[in-house]
């Protein structure tokens, strides 16, 4: 290809991958706000105890959700051309897996409820176990809208399952279901989902089972749904010893701290990979623009992360004080230590689909397997100190993880190590500097000043703080970012 030709796809990317952006951005944005305001007032009504039962329960069926579809999903994205016979042996091979899925979460609930010492997840597990009945059904209508960058049709089917899931819990919360709210919650998510996307789809691909045809696509898979189960139990490790160990109380009230802290990153990693793995998988020939697109994306990434989980810091105590109330004040000091390592946690969301767009997915098993066993060590030891030990063993394990994905990134993408600390100098400064004025405020002239005017006073100053930052140390930022607005109007 010749470099003419490189640089007028590289432009038609850059303005598809804006629009992508925006739509699926503005689309989250608009709906997180409603289910979140929801999931606020789920949680006021349950206990520590009821997030403890799900999360053991969510565990086990969270593992096996993932893997639902054996990575078919990423290679429908990744390859370059795709058959209908390739299309139709997937369905019939995801549909076999969710008949194993099911049948094993079934009748290994009691196995789940031995490992935890706790009875009640047994029904819990259950029920859930019927979700592998409708994951095959979605799986490829999204993975062809994926592959085709459509990320209106996603973004806007994403909206409302997740409304949809939110209403439910909200409902039976209100209606005094306890636990069960969320379980309900969790399968009304998967029924949209089958639903929307089924009404999408163009053709029904008639299911074959076999593997003649999709011989070449299991080896790209295989390796994408190993780094997968690695990374996971790498971010579950937590739940499975916590709790075992720590019992459904305390644990509960880790997993709402550490959903507090999360869900700012976990917003994002719903939006950026779903657009930068297609993006990147359409730019794997072009070196030099992958790597200059992979730092861009986690300077912009480090920009909004950076400030963002130190204005999180400081207002904890407020946030939590106006969300949850007064009975969830216990949640404040583990959620302020997970957000210490929240910035770095980031750089999660464009080393997964940079490394799967290279077709390297081999590169992501390693990490993953070097995440789990760092992360289970670290865990082991944090439980000595229970759950705060708990939150002090992310920030301890995750650097070490972190060190190794940045050589990993230099070594792969050819990035130079000035290059790659440039991407994440202006956040930085401008991090601290919204810190300063933030904490004199809060603690030196605190007169009784009202939660929510102390979020706005502070948020209000730190917007202004910040930009004004960004613009003395990296003003070419600001030359970008309009760039960017100009792609998205055109």
């Amino acid at each position: 290809m010749t470099a003419s030709c490189h640089v007028v796809m590289e432009d038609n990317l850059k303005k598809k991958v804006a629009r992508s952006l925006t739509w699926v951005g503005s689309v989250n944005f608009a709906s997180q706000i409603v289910s979140w305001g929801m999931t606020i007032l789920v949680v006021r009504q349950l206990s520590p105890n009821d997030y403890g039962l799900m999360a053991m329960a969510m565990v086990f069926v969270g593992f096996l959700t993932m893997i639902g579809d054996f990575g078919l999903f990423a290679s429908i994205v990744q390859k370059q051309d795709i058959t209908q016979g390739q299309l139709r042996e997937t369905f019939g091979f995801i549909i076999a897996l969710g008949v194993c899925f099911f049948l094993a979460t079934f009748f290994g609930a009691p196995l789940v409820s031995a490992f935890y010492s706790e009875g009640r997840i047994i029904p819990i597990l259950r029920t859930l176990s019927f979700v592998f009945f409708l994951i095959p059904f979605y799986i490829i209508p999204h993975s062809l809208l994926l592959r085709d960058m459509d990320f209106r049709k996603t973004s806007l089917i994403e909206m409302c399952c997740n409304l949809v899931a939110a209403s439910t819990s909200l409902f039976f919360a209100l209606m005094g279901y306890g636990v069960w709210a969320l379980v309900y919650g969790a399968l009304s998510l998967f029924a949209a989902r089958t639903i929307c996307f089924l009404g999408t789809s163009k053709t029904f691909y008639k299911p074959i089972f076999g593997f003649k045809e999709i011989k070449t696509m299991l080896s790209f898979s295989g390796f994408f749904t190993a780094s997968t189960v690695l990374r996971y139990f790498f971010f579950k490790a937590d739940l499975i010893v916590g709790g075992k160990v720590l019992g459904a109380g305390p644990l509960g009230i880790y997993t709402v701290a550490n959903q507090l802290a999360f869900t700012p990153l976990e917003k994002i990693s719903g939006i950026v990979p779903q657009v930068a793995f297609p993006a990147f998988s359409k730019l794997q020939s072009n070196a030099s623009a992958f790597a200059a697109n992979y730092l861009k994306g986690l300077k912009f990434l480090n920009l909004i992360v950076f400030p963002g989980y130190a204005s999180l810091i400081i207002l904890a105590p407020d946030i939590v004080h106006i969300l949850l109330g007064p009975k969830w004040y216990i949640i404040i000091e583990p959620m302020r230590i997970l957000c210490l390592i929240m910035p770095l946690r980031a750089i999660d969301v464009l080393f997964i689909p940079a490394m799967n767009g290279l077709g390297k997915s081999h590169i992501n098993t390693l990490t993953g397997a070097f995440s789990f066993f760092v992360m289970i060590c670290s865990f082991l030891i944090g439980l000595k100190w229970g759950y705060i030990g708990l939150c002090w063993a992310w920030v301890a394990g995750f650097t070490i993880i972190y060190i190794f994905m940045v050589i990993v990134s230099m070594v792969s993408l050819k990035i130079s190590v000035e290059t790659f600390i440039s991407s994440y100098k202006a956040a930085l400064i401008g991090s601290l500097a919204i810190a300063i004025p933030s904490v004199i405020i809060l603690y030196s002239f605190d007169i009784g000043i009202l939660p929510l005017t102390k979020i706005i006073i502070v948020l209000a100053l730190s917007l202004c703080v910040y930009l004004v930052t960004i613009y003395w140390t990296d003003k070419k930022i600001l030359i970008e970012l309009k760039g960017i607005l100009n792609n998205i109007r055109k």
